[in-house]
C-alpha cells in the first residue's frame, strides 16, 4: 500500500480504492435501499459499516410505514 493510500485513508469497497467517507456513505444508502428481511451484508465485517448500514435500514423502514396505505388511513381518520 502506499504512502498516499494511507495518508489519505482510502478504503477498499470495489475495484478501485476510495476513502473511508465514501464507503460510509455507501453503507447507510445501501442499507436505505435493501427490502425487508435482507440480511446486514456488513456484518461481522465492520462494526461502523454494519451500524451505517442499520441505520440506512431503519430509515427506510420509518419511510415505508409513514407512507404506506395503513398509515395514510390512520391520519384522514385523525
Amino acid at each position: 500500500m502506499s504512502a498516499w493510500v494511507r495518508r489519505f485513508a482510502c478504503a477498499p469497497l470495489h475495484a478501485w480504492l476510495v476513502s473511508r467517507r465514501a464507503e460510509y456513505t455507501y453503507a447507510l444508502y445501501e442499507g436505505s435501499l435493501a427490502e425487508p428481511g435482507d440480511p446486514n451484508p456488513y456484518a461481522g465485517r465492520s462494526l461502523t459499516l454494519a451500524m451505517l448500514w442499520m441505520r440506512g435500514y431503519e430509515r427506510m423502514l420509518r419511510v415505508r410505514i409513514d407512507t404506506g396505505p395503513a398509515m395514510q388511513r390512520y391520519r384522514q381518520e385523525r
